[in-house]
Parts: structure tokens; C-alpha cells; sequence
């Protein structure tokens, strides 16, 4: 019989979090979280038991689950991010701490939006296109979750200019196309 702890295996493919892999970052750690039963120490405070002298068994494994929480949410940010978001706050609060990455990373603000689209705009095909796709549909997501309303027209057309000059054919037949013209869902 196996004997492997697959949250174990799984908290090895979070990766560090870094300016650039929120959204990887974010949905892998939720995983992990959620499958530990700690997610909801993330997204709701535990005050109570943060201020109890003499805290009731139910307040000290809620004090345990959060403490939990916060050392794997910190075990995976890098030093500038720790630096940035732990404080005397965040290092006691796993819920202070969740809210603060993602107000800084997910914010709908002028600099994460600029961020975000500068990304965007830098990727380029690089002879392989499907780690080209995977690249724009990362962006994508980004752009989502940051608010940035980019009309479907301007991302589609964006995205196809990124392709290598030997899908150009193909560009022009998919924009001829009044068929395909429209919502590129």
C-alpha cells in the first residue's frame, strides 16, 4: 500500500508567490487550504479566539486551524512579498493576512491594472504555440480578476497579432469570417 500524503505531494506544486503568479499562485494554495479545511480561517476572522485569555477548546483549534493556515500561506511567498505584506498583523492573522495579498495582487487599482496589461502586452510567440495560448489565457484570467474591461474584440484581435507570421492564413480567414465575428466564447 502507498503511504503518500497527497497534500503533502500537492503543497510541493505551489508555487512561491511572486508579482507575477497571483492567480496560479491563489487558486493553487486555495486548493491545498480548502482541502486541509482551512480555507475558511482565510476568509473569515477569528477574533474571539484571538482575544480570549483562556480560550475554550473549540477558540484554541480555531487559534490551531489559523495558525495552520498562516504558516503555509507565508512558507510560500517570496522574501519581497513577505517583506511587503507581513507585519505585526498579518504575522498573527491568517484572515488579515489572506485579505492583505489579495487587496495587493487582485486589486481592481490603476497599478494592477497597468501591470497586468503590460503583461499581456509582452507576451509573444515563441515558436510553440500552445505554451504561446497558455501564456495569453493566464493574461486573460488576470485581466479578469483585476476588473480590467478590455472589449472582446481588442483582446481577440491583440492575441492574434502575437502569432508568428506562418499562422497569418489562418488570422485572415478568422477575421474574414463574419460567422466567427462576434462573441469569441
Amino acid at each position: 500500500m502507498n503511504n503518500l500524503d497527497p497534500i503533502k505531494d500537492f503543497r510541493k506544486r505551489i508555487p512561491t508567490l511572486t508579482k507575477e503568479n497571483y492567480l496560479e499562485w491563489r487558486l493553487c494554495i486555495s486548493i491545498c487550504l480548502r482541502q486541509k479545511k482551512l480555507l475558511a480561517y482565510c476568509n473569515k476572522p477569528i477574533t474571539s479566539a484571538l482575544d480570549a485569555e483562556n480560550p475554550t477548546k473549540s477558540e484554541s483549534d480555531d487559534l490551531d486551524a489559523s495558525n495552520e493556515a498562516r504558516a503555509l500561506i507565508t512558507s510560500t511567498l517570496d522574501s519581497r512579498t513577505f517583506s511587503e505584506l507581513v507585519n505585526e498583523e498579518t504575522s498573527q492573522n491568517s484572515h488579515e493576512l489572506w485579505k492583505r495579498i489579495n487587496k495587493h495582487f487582485a486589486s481592481s487599482s490603476f497599478n494592477s491594472k497597468a501591470r497586468v496589461w503590460s503583461w499581456f502586452l509582452k507576451v509573444t510567440y515563441q515558436n510553440d504555440l500552445r505554451t504561446c495560448i497558455s501564456e495569453c489565457c493566464r493574461c486573460l484570467n488576470e485581466i479578469s480578476l483585476v476588473g480590467l474591461e478590455v472589449g472582446d474584440i481588442i483582446l481577440a484581435f491583440t492575441i492574434l497579432t502575437k502569432l508568428h507570421e506562418e499562422f497569418q492564413s489562418l488570422i485572415k480567414k478568422i477575421t474574414l469570417n463574419t460567422k466567427q465575428q462576434g462573441n469569441p466564447d
